[in-house]
């Protein structure tokens, strides 16, 4: 990814911060003045960005400013819409400095996407480590890994190899949505 990228990950990731706090999305990024849980909450946010718009030019998935910041309040745990042969399939990616698991909340199991695609960033390197559907996902052991935050996991290790995932998205109708 180049400086221009990079900068629309901010801008993103910015808008979606902006929106959680209610506040109006389309100013633009600026870091100075902000507190350190919002310098925080920043950089996650560009962390997920830099994972989404990765996967949108592996499979050439179109993402722009204006797709990825017109759910307020978050993507709703939804990334991508592809279709395979006229049916609708969901995807979101989830992009983590240090994963152990793919987590999904346990509130969020009924409504998450029906792929879950777990990454690895590392100062602006993005791995991609494996992807799980949904329906395996609810299947999954709950664990609170972070008291008093219940999520369906599981292992890395556990989970479906990216090449599968490259096989069948190379089988989708030629419609998509971000």
């Amino acid at each position: 990814m180049n400086g221009a990228e990079e900068e629309l990950a901010n801008r993103i990731a910015w808008a979606r911060n902006k929106s959680h706090e209610g506040a109006a999305s389309n100013t633009l990024f600026d870091a100075s003045g902000l507190t350190d849980d919002q310098k925080v909450a920043q950089h996650r946010a560009f962390v997920g960005v830099w994972g989404e718009m990765h996967f949108a030019r592996a499979f050439g998935l179109p993402y722009t400013y204006e797709a990825a910041t017109e759910q307020y309040a978050g993507d709703g745990g939804i990334d991508f819409t592809v279709w395979f042969r006229g049916v609708p399939r969901t995807i979101d990616i989830k992009t983590s400095e240090s994963p152990q698991n793919l987590l999904i909340k346990e509130r969020d199991i009924e409504r998450c996407a029906d792929l879950l695609v777990l990454a690895l960033y590392n100062r602006k390197v993005l791995t991609f480590l494996g992807w799980e559907t949904a329906g395996i996902m609810a299947a999954m052991p709950i664990s609170e890994l972070t008291p008093g935050h219940p999520n369906y996991f599981r292992p890395v290790s556990e989970l479906r190899p990216m090449g599968q995932l490259v096989n069948l998205l190379a089988q989708r109708d030629g419609r998509f949505y971000s």
